[in-house]
Parts: C-alpha cells; structure tokens; sequence
C-alpha cells in the first residue's frame, strides 16, 4: 500500500498559509482520513493542537475539484519551527 501523497498517510492536511502565522486542518479524501471526515474527529484533535488551527474541514471545503487535480504538496517543517515555539 503507497502512502497517499496529499497527507502523507497521517489523514489530516495542513494548509499553512505563508503571509500569516495560521492554518487550517483539513480531512483527507484516503482511507486514513477517512477517520477525521467527522468534525467531531477532526475537532478533538484540533483542540490539542497548539497552536490550533483557524479552520477544519474535509479538503474539498478549501479546494474545488479542478485545484485538488492540481495539488502539489511539501514536506514542511515542523509546525513548532514553523510558529517560533
């Protein structure tokens, strides 16, 4: 089984966003996101975040289907790195 290239295999995509220090939580469309497409799933796990995420949802929330055929994705740094903790 290939790790799924949008997530990574960990089901949630982080959409940070570059001109500000946010970013949304977003479930993914495979088999281990399936687990977060509830926002109940994805709230409690948003909560534990520090810091939390400015908005969830599942990944068609944030991109229509012409820009998810498009989506490219990168390795980032650790979200501590990224916010200076």
């Amino acid at each position: 089984m290939s790790r799924c290239s949008w997530c990574g295999g960990k089901g949630i995509v982080l959409i940070c966003y570059r001109q500000e220090q946010n970013y949304d939580a977003a479930a993914c469309r495979c088999g281990k996101g399936q687990m977060w497409r509830t926002k109940d799933q994805l709230k409690a796990w948003a909560a534990r975040q520090d810091p939390k995420p400015v908005r969830i949802g599942r990944i068609e929330d944030f991109y229509t289907e012409q820009a998810l055929s498009e989506l490219v994705t990168e390795d980032g740094p650790p979200m501590s790195e990224v916010f200076g903790k």
